[in-house]
């Protein structure tokens, strides 16, 4: 796993504009938290017009991971990976600690998929953000 540590029962939250995604967060409240957010939209086109605004929303959500802090998230768009995706990485200080995290974007005709950790741990790398973003793209419809 990315994140390298075992969780408990996730929290599920209902997320996107029209309230039809889904998010879950593990590790809430400790040093490493792990997620994983879907959305489905009505056509393949449909999604490719939403794909800033979702990801827009996971990076916000992997902001506000981070208490407040001011963090950029700095994204690298990559081919390969379904019909768009997207890998981003951050970090921030506080409270004297930093905080580190990554989080992959994956578009697969009109299904969004995105995940990221958490941590004041070591971060995920870009490689083994792709290499679950290979193993989820075989999984998805």
């Amino acid at each position: 796993m990315i994140a390298g540590v075992t969780f408990g029962p996730g929290l599920e939250e209902t997320t996107g504009s029209n309230g039809t995604g889904k998010r879950c967060t593990y590790g809430a409240q400790t040093k490493n938290v792990f997620f994983v957010q879907v959305g489905s939209a009505a056509s393949a086109s449909a999604a490719q017009a939403a794909w800033a605004t979702e990801e827009a929303e996971v990076d916000a959500n992997l902001a506000s991971g981070f208490g407040g802090a001011n963090i950029q998230v700095v994204k690298t768009d990559l081919t390969g990976y379904g019909d768009k995706a997207a890998v981003g990485t951050g970090s921030a200080v506080l409270d004297g600690q930093t905080i580190s995290g990554g989080d992959f974007y994956l578009l697969k005709g009109p299904n969004f998929l995105a995940f990221g950790d958490l941590t004041l741990g070591t971060p995920p790398t870009a490689e083994a953000l792709e290499a679950q973003a290979t193993i989820s793209l075989g999984r998805m419809p």
